[in-house]
């Protein structure tokens, strides 16, 4: 039996998933999309852009960020938050910037270009190039 771990921030708040609402769809042509709902405090309340992992097992089966959060008061003791988060895959952070430059030097590859898009227009973002050739 596998085991699902949800970490959102760097922090595993597993815990906190209220069972059954986790959902991840991936589609062709398409953003990967997470939903699920977390019961907390609010000083556990994560923020809208929050980094969210879901592993199962171990192997990463999705990785983005919070892209909407709605809250209400829990009707039972009204201190617990039900929190539900709708997330958008890594990929998205492209849909952020437009690149507008010319790349018409002599002798240059399609690996000189991806690492100077990187480095000039995603600086920050934790986007990794170690696999561009």
């Amino acid at each position: 039996m596998s085991t699902v771990t949800l970490t959102i921030g760097g922090i595993d708040r597993t815990s906190l998933l209220r069972s059954g609402t986790m959902n991840v769809t991936s589609r062709l042509n398409s953003r990967d999309r997470a939903e699920f709902q977390l019961v907390t405090l609010a000083a556990n309340r994560p923020q809208v852009g929050a980094e969210v992992l879901i592993t199962d097992g171990g192997t990463r089966i999705f990785g983005g960020s919070i892209e909407v959060m709605t809250e209400q008061l829990s009707t039972t003791n009204g201190l617990t938050l039900e929190i539900d988060c709708d997330c958008v895959s890594f990929d998205a952070l492209a849909d952020r910037r437009l690149v507008a430059r010319s790349y018409d030097t002599p002798g240059q590859t399609i690996r000189d270009i991806v690492l100077d898009i990187v480095a000039n227009d995603f600086a920050g973002e934790g986007i990794n190039t170690a696999n561009v050739d």
